[in-house]
């Protein structure tokens, strides 16, 4: 992503306990959690951004595959 500003993203296990966040576009999730490889399923992600598109407020899903 180019031209980012305020990026803020934060994933969520089935617990409501966030496992991952970063406010750098560049920073990928890598599926752990204090150094925990997490179980595969059905994670929850909220992704707040302003790019040159415009503004981005996406609540959706990942699935992590094990």
């Amino acid at each position: 992503w180019t031209n980012v500003k305020d990026f803020r993203l934060a994933i969520f296990n089935r617990w409501g306990v966030m496992v991952f966040s970063t406010d750098n576009p560049s920073v990928c999730w890598d599926g752990n959690y204090k150094g925990i490889s997490q179980p595969g399923g059905t994670y929850v992600y909220f992704l707040k951004a302003i790019t040159a598109c415009g503004p981005i407020d996406q609540k959706a899903y990942v699935v992590l595959f094990r």
